[in-house]
């Protein structure tokens, strides 16, 4: 990129991760974000521009060309006293669970995340959280906002499989009146960082990252076909949820004459990679590696049971403290629990980072496709397993094009 490209070249280039945080970073407001192909993607306008003047922020802060993650995770959290090769550095991993039945059991695992939030604003320890909600004016399409009561968290309780973009947040973020803590998925942590490389000001707002595990995202393609084939026309959804009641819990769709509820085992592996978005084929970053704590499932015996149990990822010991704390005062329940055991619960993360990546990466860059660069090491390639992966996620995600 010796050019200095604007984040147009890693739109043109199937780079983009939509997570938004181009959009605030540009200081001609040239940025705005629109829906393009059943994603979230930044719309540049060459007027008003100023990247032909050496401006260049857009990518500067964008982690979709790639991200520094063992400098930065040891910029961050070099004094942690464990080092794991897929969650990096670390001081704790826990399971738990809310101690409050309707937050645990209306989450998509535990409730952990949603309690802990509420701790940290019952105890004032935060202002404000960004977090992401199914919008009350569209249920189909996703609204990040900065949650600063009870009701506020837990109205973005549970998992959005489907775009999601904190275009916007940076600004608010900064003329927010306290301090606020950014939750999101490691992309949008790792977009937060530059962010805040470059940005003293809202540096200074922000307490704390929390990323959410991700093994790929889908996109708004997705939801279509969900409703598509149980026959619900999208403009009579009143409500809509990926994950309720329970653990793994069901889907749950609200419309003015029906209530629909689906187990998401039954539903979520049909979806397979027919809307996965092409770079995420490339993330190395499934646990959020640049977060103070990343929280996920944990789907293994001894840990796993039907109400809901989260397991997390903790870097920062201030955190570890209050999460501690929150304990004491009845929030919700930790044990420990070791990192072999969090990643046991993620294979199917593990095989991305272990077998797709390390191919898809190789053979792209082989045949002249432009690939994200990171500065860890890349297992060796498994050249027939990749190829076989990466032919299969190919024709899965052209079908999905073709037919949805």
């Amino acid at each position: 990129m010796k050019n200095k490209p604007s984040i147009k070249w890693v739109v043109d280039n199937g780079l983009c991760l939509g997570c938004g945080v181009c959009e605030d970073a540009c200081p001609s407001h040239a940025i705005r974000f629109v829906e393009k192909h059943a994603l979230n993607v930044p719309q540049v306008d060459p007027v008003s521009c100023i990247n032909d003047k050496g401006c260049n922020l857009c990518s500067r802060v964008c982690p979709g060309h790639g991200v520094d993650f063992q400098a930065k995770s040891r910029q961050y959290f070099g004094t942690a006293p464990s080092v794991d090769p897929y969650i990096g550095p670390y001081v704790s991993c826990y399971t738990g669970w809310s101690n409050e039945h309707e937050i645990r059991y209306h989450s998509a695992s535990g409730g952990l995340l949603s309690h802990f939030l509420i701790y940290l604003l019952d105890k004032k320890i935060i202002d404000g959280a960004v977090v992401t909600r199914f919008s009350e004016s569209n249920p189909l399409r996703t609204q990040s906002f900065i949650a600063t009561t009870r009701d506020d968290i837990l109205a973005a309780k549970s998992s959005k499989y489907c775009p999601v973009s904190l275009n916007g947040m940076v600004r608010e973020v900064m003329s927010f009146p306290g301090k606020v803590l950014i939750v999101g998925l490691p992309c949008h942590i790792a977009g937060m960082r530059k962010t805040e490389a470059l940005n003293k000001k809202f540096r200074e707002k922000v307490v704390g990252y929390f990323a959410i595990y991700c093994s790929s995202n889908r996109n708004f393609n997705g939801l279509d076909f969900l409703l598509k084939k149980r026959n619900v026309d999208p403009k009579d959804v009143k409500s809509f949820s990926f994950r309720d009641d329970g653990c793994l819990g069901s889907m749950k769709i609200i419309t003015e004459d029906r209530a629909i509820s689906e187990p998401f085992v039954q539903y979520y592996g049909k979806l397979r990679s027919y809307f996965k978005p092409r770079r995420c084929s490339f993330c190395i970053d499934h646990y959020g590696m640049l977060a103070d704590v990343s929280f996920g499932d944990i789907h293994l015996a001894p840990y796993f049971n039907e109400i809901g149990v989260n397991s997390l990822v903790v870097r920062n010991p201030l955190f570890d403290k209050y999460l501690q704390q929150a304990q004491t005062d009845e929030y919700i329940l930790l044990q420990n629990i070791p990192s072999a055991d969090v990643n046991r619960s993620q294979k199917m993360m593990l095989k991305n980072r272990n077998i797709t990546v390390p191919f898809s990466l190789k053979f792209e860059r082989l045949i002249g496709r432009k690939v994200p660069k990171y500065d860890m090491p890349i297992s060796k390639v498994q050249w027939l397993k990749g190829a076989r992966y990466w032919f299969s996620y190919t024709l899965q995600g052209l079908i999905g094009r073709w037919f949805y």
